[in-house]
């Protein structure tokens, strides 16, 4: 029987949102009666950690302290998955910081179309000048970039699985500009 132990943390960064959780599973020998038994096969635990949005709108030093405490609890382990559930600010301005020291198997972006994407970076008080609207235009490129070597598999590779991946999807898709029918003005 499989006995899962499940923790969940919010870190106080003021007005944002910065949550880390991790779930263990423990094969148990012993069995509890009249329950459905599953099994980890010849393992004897595994652990599952994620970390949910990174970023606030107060200082910076908050985020900064506790992205330096998850790493301590973390130790050398990688995120199994880094997940951003919207583009705001308050909720993604410490991802670069968070990855530059945890590593993540896979960073999970919300799909928002380009034009979205640059509502949301003009509405943050950014323009096309700053490094940071970047992320906006391209928040796959921009993470590659930022973070190197800091996303994908513990495989040992000269690449970043990342990057081939951002490979894959420009030739996949288009630049906006190359697409009839798809840019409209009025």
């Amino acid at each position: 029987m499989i006995e899962l132990d499940v923790k969940h943390h919010f870190f106080p960064v003021g007005q944002g949102l910065f949550a880390y959780g991790e779930l263990t599973a423990q094969n148990n020998p012993r069995p509890i009666p009249e329950r459905r038994h599953i099994s980890l096969g010849e393992e004897k635990s595994t652990r599952f950690r994620w970390v949910y949005d990174c970023g606030t709108h107060s200082g910076r030093a908050l985020l900064t302290r506790q992205i330096a405490r998850l790493k301590v609890h973390v130790g050398a382990a990688r995120l199994d998955l880094l997940t951003l559930s919207h583009l705001h600010n308050d909720h993604v301005s410490g991802v670069v910081e968070l990855l530059n020291e945890v590593k993540a198997r896979t960073v999970m972006l919300p799909w928002a179309p380009l034009w979205h994407r640059l509502l949301i970076g003009f509405d943050q008080g950014l323009d096309g000048t700053d490094a940071a609207f970047q992320f906006y235009v391209d928040p796959v490129g921009y993470l590659a970039e930022a973070a190197p070597d800091r996303i994908g598999s513990t495989r040992s590779s000269s690449s970043c699985p990342l990057m081939e991946r951002v490979h894959l999807r420009r030739q996949r898709y288009p630049p906006l500009s190359s697409r009839s029918g798809h840019l409209v003005s009025r």
